[in-house]
């Protein structure tokens, strides 16, 4: 019996749909229309002989042979990928210039940073911190190859590189509010005090339409310019 040789771009098509959540939001990833990525699949499906997705699932939902295959296609494009790195080694070092929102930065950076190097030990990463306009804006000048900001900014139709840009989302983060532990103010009293990022920071409107739909009046008492301003220090 002759076995199937698989092709790693239906593979790696079919990894892409599965990290989005549907065939939509892949050919966005893949620069391909939505009907090339339903033939990948539907070709990688023909050469295994199985369904993979099951086709009345919202949302995307995989076959029991679509997990297996999704296991084992990680395997295959993280072997294909440690292969052509090790025969086609770099002769110079490699520089990235990498650009994120300072809340990641603080306490997640580190961690990314020590992986980064384990992994491509040849790539020189230079990074910055700034907010998500700033971060946009360097991206467009060339200042970065890559930024890790918030998703969704309002102002990316303003900048040339706008359809240009490759996305990929990180994680999910939950909006709260946050008052010290020891503070003697009032959350429902008005107007209620605020403590904020400048004008530059993408939640600061989230948060005042979020008060003006619950017909709360506030204060800004305090404008901070980055998030080092707001962490907590010890009083000798």
């Amino acid at each position: 019996m002759r076995v199937t040789d698989l092709d790693l771009d239906l593979l790696r098509c079919f990894v892409t749909v599965v990290e989005s959540g549907g065939f939509t939001q892949a050919s966005k990833r893949l620069h391909l229309t939505q009907s090339a990525i339903t033939l990948k699949v539907k070709r990688l499906e023909d050469l295994l002989q199985r369904r993979l997705f099951l086709r009345t699932s919202k949302p995307l939902e995989l076959t029991a042979e679509g997990e297996v295959v999704m296991g084992y296609a990680f395997r295959f494009l993280e072997l294909n990928q440690e292969m052509v790195q090790r025969i086609t080694k770099p002769p110079e070092t490699e520089t990235v210039r990498l650009g994120t929102v300072q809340h990641f930065g603080y306490h997640f950076l580190p961690i990314w940073l020590s992986e980064f190097c384990k992994a491509w030990p040849n790539v020189r990463l230079v990074t910055d911190m700034g907010m998500t306009s700033e971060l946009f804006k360097g991206l467009e000048e060339d200042r970065f190859d890559l930024i890790v900001a918030a998703p969704g900014y309002t102002a990316l139709s303003e900048y040339k590189m706008a359809s240009m840009i490759q996305e990929r989302h990180l994680q999910r983060e939950t909006l709260i509010w946050v008052q010290a532990e020891n503070s003697k103010i009032d959350p429902g009293k008005d107007p209620l005090p605020l403590v904020m990022f400048g004008p530059l920071c993408r939640f600061r409107p989230i948060c005042l339409d979020t008060l003006r739909k619950a017909g709360r009046a506030w204060e800004i008492v305090y404008d901070g310019g980055s998030l080092s301003v707001f962490l907590p220090c010890k009083r000798p």
